[in-house]
């Protein structure tokens, strides 16, 4: 996934290219749209469609006809059209005449079906296989996806979305999560402890789902989980089980120019969850998880980068996996994967960027935050840790080969080495 979102970063400039070629009809001339120019569009024809709709193409377009655009604004319907992930390229024209002006949208539809698999090596987490299946069009203008990771921590995933053909680009996505994991968790009471996690969750979400950039709306979701202690290789503590509905609303945007190392644009990531026993679930609890970053280029080869996190939880009814963990080179730089958790965590970061060579960077980054069983408003430098890390990267053709060392007050030294893409 990630090395398929890369190619289609990379292919947008040539996209764009081909949305400020505009063409009239033939035998009337005319010179590139500039930004400032407008033009009516009184009709539009679709070419190009085979395995979805037109109507799906429409409800992408973004305006009403008759219309009077801009060079910028059909260059934004391109985009909307492209960042549904079912085409590889699409680009327009425009016929001038006294009748009417006609803007033809021609599209190329990605191929339907992809299999995958790849390797992924984490020191923290280990090595594990990946395998990735995209299936485009089962139904007319619907994507399915099966994501199977096999590790220390196995993860099984399948997602069918389809398109509802209503403004605002709307669709419905189907899912069925399980994840299972023996982890070490700390404990404030208790230290450090193995626990064997089991995690079902099955649902769906309502949203705009076939946006590259912008993913925002609201689902239900049905969960199953169980929990055990770790006592021995052979014993474990008696298991937890729990059931219950939850409902969520989330909110994705991503501008980045690349996945690993990226160079300039944002990301954000929220999401605030809610059960209620008067809804009909069987617990009463309150979650909210948000994080974001920006990266700016301030140099040839140089980016400077910032981002936060935060997360909370609210109730006495908590499933036994909501607690939240710190620690790891995605998380905390200066703790140990997961080294500790509570119920509300703040995080803030920086980070500078060298490119000295192409596809292969330098990057110093600093981090403060903790986790709290209270939330906390006082922000002073006592209740908050620090933490740094100095990592080298290059970017190959079998994925981001990194190595990091990072550290903290609480751990002078650690180290972690990666390769590969996770899809």
């Amino acid at each position: 996934i990630q090395r398929g979102e890369e190619a289609a970063r990379r292919a947008l400039p040539e996209i764009r290219q081909f949305a400020l070629q505009q063409k009239v009809h033939p035998g009337k001339k005319r010179e590139l749209f500039q930004p400032s120019e407008t033009v009516v569009v009184n009709e539009i024809k679709i070419k190009g469609l085979n395995r979805t709709t037109a109507l799906m193409v429409k409800t992408r377009i973004g305006f009403d006809i008759p219309a009077e655009l801009t060079a910028n604004e059909l260059e934004k319907t391109v985009n909307n059209i492209y960042s549904t992930g079912f085409y590889e390229r699409v680009y327009y024209r425009l016929h001038e005449n006294a009748a009417a002006n006609t803007m033809e949208i021609f599209v190329i539809e990605k191929e339907s079906d992809q299999l995958r698999f790849g390797f992924h090596y984490d020191s923290d987490q280990k090595a594990a296989a990946i395998l990735n299946a995209t299936l485009r069009n089962i139904y007319r203008g619907s994507l399915t996806t099966i994501d199977v990771v096999l590790g220390n921590e196995e993860h099984y995933r399948f997602s069918h979305s389809v398109t509802t053909n209503q403004k605002p680009r709307l669709g419905l996505r189907f899912f069925f999560d399980h994840e299972r994991s023996d982890g070490l968790l700390f404990n404030a009471v208790s230290g450090k402890m193995h626990q064997r996690l089991r995690e079902t969750t099955a649902g769906i979400f309502v949203g705009t789902v076939y946006s590259s950039t912008f993913v925002g709306g609201v689902g239900t979701d049905w969960n199953y989980h169980t929990s055990s202690d770790i006592i021995s290789d052979t014993s474990f503590a008696p298991t937890i089980t729990e059931i219950f509905y939850s409902w969520y609303a989330s909110l994705q945007y991503e501008t980045l120019d690349r996945i690993n190392f990226p160079t300039s644009g944002a990301q954000f990531t929220g999401i605030g969850k809610l059960a209620e026993r008067r809804l009909g679930s069987r617990r009463n609890f309150r979650m909210l998880r948000a994080s974001g970053a920006g990266y700016l280029p301030i140099a040839e080869g140089w980016t400077a980068s910032t981002g936060f996190q935060i997360a909370s939880n609210v109730g006495d009814e908590l499933p036994s996996n909501s607690s939240i963990p710190m620690g790891g080179i995605d998380d905390f730089l200066g703790y140990e994967y997961r080294e500790v958790n509570g119920n509300h965590k703040q995080i803030a970061r920086i980070g500078l960027q060298w490119e000295p060579w192409p596809n292969k960077f330098l990057l110093l980054r600093a981090n403060t935050g903790n986790v709290f069983e209270k939330w906390q408003w006082n922000v002073t430098t006592n209740r908050y840790v620090a933490g740094w890390g100095v990592t080298a990267g290059w970017l190959t053709v079998a994925g981001p080969l990194q190595f990091t060392v990072h550290g903290s007050v609480n751990n002078t030294a650690l180290y972690n080495f990666r390769f590969g893409y996770m899809f």
